[in-house]
């Protein structure tokens, strides 16, 4: 969670279990991730694999990071699984906004997210990475996914009968053309 006014303050991420059935809390609040430099973590996305029963939580440490880091969630628990995922270790450019598909086909999640490129000329690229349900493995390198100008908006999306991803987004720098 990140409020603009007061980054200071929303340096973690917390799970609640809440009944499908009847919405009530189920136990108490844990710990999912907390920032070690204190900075703003915000713009949260999560995605589920039934054949893995786990979630893939992805955000972004924020406040002059440039890191998107993603977390599997056992499925009955909420409980981390395995280690924190540095989805950007590397990149020397800001990074932000994640969103993340589930390949029930593969049996791995898509994670894209938002890179500066402005100082190449570029404006925002959207890069993406896949992580492995079962161990939380990545799968081949990041990749550029899209490659016009200044994209922004985006989300990405796994249709199950065609076999095949769906990254949208919108491109202010072609006329603010939905792609």
């Amino acid at each position: 969670w990140y409020d603009e006014g007061l980054p200071t303050i929303h340096d973690e991420i917390r799970g609640q279990r809440v009944s499908a059935s009847t919405g009530a809390k189920i136990g108490g609040s844990y710990a999912i991730y907390a920032s070690p430099a204190g900075n703003a973590v915000y713009e949260l996305k999560t995605s589920y694999s039934s054949s893995s029963n786990v979630h893939l939580a992805a955000w972004h440490d924020g406040a002059g990071q440039s890191e998107i880091f993603a977390q599997r969630l056992a499925g009955a628990t909420g409980a981390n699984v395995g280690g924190l995922i540095n989805l950007t270790s590397g990149e020397s450019r800001f990074c932000a906004v994640p969103c993340v598909t589930y390949n029930s086909s593969a049996g791995e999640f898509a994670v894209i997210w938002q890179v500066d490129a402005s100082a190449l000329g570029q404006g925002w690229d959207y890069y993406g990475q896949r992580v492995r349900a079962s161990d939380g493995a990545l799968m081949g390198g990041v990749q550029l996914t899209s490659g016009t100008a200044w994209e922004y908006a985006g989300d990405i999306l796994y249709d199950n009968d065609a076999n095949r991803f769906i990254l949208v987004y919108q491109d202010s720098g072609g006329g603010n053309t939905i792609y």
